[in-house]
């Protein structure tokens, strides 16, 4: 039995239902006080991104996972699907050689999409680049290792919400890798809602994904998720071209298989740490909006 702490915005009422695993996706300001009620149960946790909103708060769930000996699995969510799969597995078999620097982004209008508790700071943990670019730098993370150092501009341009609405990051590796990080929630007309390029040595790889409707219909209508490799001299070789939903079934089955197994999440609570402590790091060195 999966016991699904979904929605709300007040922490549980009530002891929460005894079950097998627990998922919580709730918004973000109530993850770590929800998880620290139900740690000591020592049931395994999938729990929506970002893990908690401070890193204090982070350290008392893992010290709470740690001495109930359960499992703490953390929903970036893009790790477990097809198109970031593809473009790792591309990189690591060398084909575009050996990776020099790169740009991922996420554009959209969220303006239908955002309301109550995502437009303050205290239950949203900031604007966009604290919530939604998260998820870029986790990828960015699991392809090309730790930060060396990372400088971010932030902006509020045409959403009613005390955080940024923009987000536009310079991320130095220490591989050596160079990305550039964007995030905007105010774009209209963009092509791509996500694209990822890397450009290497040899070649180019880029990987777009962009739903067929708009934010109120993204659970519903089909993603169209492309990743191409481009050689000077050579036509382009498209390695993956679907249409899926955007789902979390991949995630979900992670979680199932390191409840079964033990296996460690490929998501785990000290990797979604460094994603906060990197964004926080470079937040301090900002300007205020």
């Amino acid at each position: 039995a999966i016991c699904n702490q979904f929605g709300g915005e007040q922490p549980f009422s009530h002891a929460p239902a005894k079950a097998d695993a627990y998922i919580i996706a709730t918004p973000h300001h109530l993850h770590a006080p929800q998880y620290l009620e139900i740690a000591a149960t020592g049931a395994p946790v999938l729990i929506e991104k970002p893990l908690a909103l401070t890193l204090e708060d982070c350290d008392r769930m893992i010290a709470a996972r740690d001495q109930a000996g359960g499992m703490l699995m953390v929903g970036y969510v893009n790790r477990y699907r097809n198109g970031p799969r593809t473009l790792k597995a591309a990189v690591e078999r060398g084909d575009i050689g050996k990776p020099l620097f790169g740009d991922i982004y996420q554009f959209a209008s969220q303006e239908k999409y955002i309301g109550g508790w995502i437009l303050k700071r205290e239950t949203l943990g900031g604007g966009c680049f604290f919530s939604s670019a998260g998820h870029l730098l986790d990828l960015l993370l699991w392809f090309h290792g730790p930060v060396e150092r990372m400088h971010v501009e932030l902006a509020r341009y045409r959403l009613g919400m005390e955080g940024e609405d923009t987000a536009l990051a310079t991320v130095r590796f220490r591989n050596g890798f160079l990305a550039t990080l964007r995030e905007s929630w105010c774009s209209n007309g963009s092509p791509y809602w996500q694209s990822y390029t890397i450009c290497g040595t040899t070649g180019t790889l880029q990987m777009t994904y962009t739903p067929r409707g708009p934010v109120p219909e993204w659970g519903q209508c089909p993603w169209d998720t492309v990743v191409t490799l481009r050689r000077a001299g050579a036509p382009d070789h498209v390695l993956l071209q679907e249409a899926a939903p955007f789902d979390f079934k991949g995630q979900l089955e992670h979680f199932i298989e390191c409840i079964e197994t033990g296996l460690k999440p490929l998501t785990d609570a000290e990797s979604a740490r460094e994603v906060i402590r990197e964004i926080r790091k470079a937040e301090e060195k900002a300007e205020a909006i």
